[in-house]
């Protein structure tokens, strides 16, 4: 299904530059922060510093809010930028990249900006014109959607910073610019990927809960089948990204699953035995999952799509307990090589979705968010 115009808005400071909408067909697109992000690179790397007002507008975009209130801080901001841009602090950069750490990866890719600051610029004032990705990505999305789901629900919210090589799935999608630009051939189906969660969210029947377990399920289950949007055609065969590092990890990720399912179906199974251990089962299971769940979730979706075609995997959507046992009903068909789970496994498969269930398919969005990657 198609929307005519894309609306650019600061939804945190209220500004629109362009407000148009087509009725039930929308995504919004916040490109403030990234208009706030050049204004104070541009100064860094004049070696001076910006106006503390002008950090504080570029940190009250919904992207850097979202950010900073789900998972980054303003500190890491601030270093880091300063860091990567300003000439005066080249020599604790240097010392910064010789660590390791998860987020020096991140400092890199900021770094790597300086030699591409006029594509940033170029490309950001192009898409600010034309919105035609984001109209292709809803209608990708819909493909693993309910007929009316596009329609029946407000649009996704998708917000640029720089932060790494990455993107997140929280309330405001979140996406590094330069890491968008540079995978342009990629980043229809990526954002195909995160609008089917905004999507799904609302048909959702998983409730609050304490317990892990809840967590991940419903982790298993989205990514799955949300990776059979932009995975299964890009990572594989000849895909766009086939040839990356990435999805070649991911590729043996996936053929390892079987042996990460029996693990798991022995954690659950130990559930059932000894209740009282389900909280360090739990944690067991979540340390064993690669890629957030992304990689045993895609098996699994994989499975079930072989099985029963895309109406299976569309049956109970928004209910991840009935996905598991769905893959349980395929993986015990005579001569199939899928691991089943254990009857103990599926004693705990069902306790937690008559527990930690709403009615389906609910009617209230639920909040969320996971790493992209």
């Amino acid at each position: 299904m198609l929307f005519k115009k894309i609306m650019f808005g600061v939804i945190a400071l209220g500004l629109l530059v362009n407000p148009s909408f087509a009725s039930d067909e929308k995504v919004s697109v916040d490109y403030a922060g990234m208009d706030y992000f050049l204004q104070i690179a541009e100064i860094l790397q004049a070696d001076q510093e910006p106006p503390e007002a002008l950090w504080e507008k570029m940190f009250q975009t919904s992207p850097y809010a979202c950010a900073i209130q789900t998972e980054f801080s303003e500190k890491f901001f601030r270093r880091y930028y300063r860091l990567a841009f300003k000439p005066s602090e080249k020599d604790k950069l240097d010392k910064e990249l010789e660590k390791k750490g998860f987020y020096i990866a991140y400092l890199r890719h900021m770094v790597k900006i300086n030699d591409q600051w006029d594509l940033v610029k170029k490309r950001l004032k192009a898409m600010k014109q034309d919105g035609e990705i984001f109209e292709k990505a809803v209608e990708r999305t819909a493909s693993y959607l309910p007929g009316q789901a596009i329609a029946k629900y407000p649009g996704p919210h998708v917000g640029f910073l720089i932060f790494g090589p990455d993107g997140r799935g929280y309330e405001t999608i979140l996406i590094d610019f330069l890491f968008f630009i540079q995978n342009r051939d990629y980043a229809e189906t990526f954002l195909a990927h995160e609008f089917h969660h905004h999507y799904e969210s609302y048909y959702s029947v998983n409730q609050a809960g304490e317990k892990e377990l809840v967590w991940i399920f419903d982790q298993v289950y989205k990514e799955g089948i949300a990776d059979l949007i932009d995975k299964r055609e890009g990572f594989y065969n000849d895909g766009v990204m086939s040839d990356t590092k990435w999805a070649g990890r991911y590729r043996e990720l996936v053929d390892q699953a079987p042996q990460t399912l029996r693990k798991i179906d022995r954690l659950l199974a130990q559930i059932t035995r000894e209740p009282s251990r389900l909280t360090e089962s739990a944690k067991a299971i979540k340390d064993l999952l690669p890629m957030s769940g992304h990689t045993v979730g895609y098996y699994m979706a994989d499975a079930v799509l072989g099985f029963q075609g895309k109406q299976g995997i569309m049956k109970d959507f928004g209910n991840p307990y009935r996905f598991f046992r769905r893959y349980q009903k395929m993986a015990l068909q005579p001569g199939n090589d899928h691991p089943a789970f254990s009857e103990e496994a599926m004693e705990v498969i069902r306790y937690f979705e008559r527990k930690y269930s709403r009615t389906f398919p609910p009617r209230r969005k639920t909040s969320g968010s996971a790493n992209l990657l």
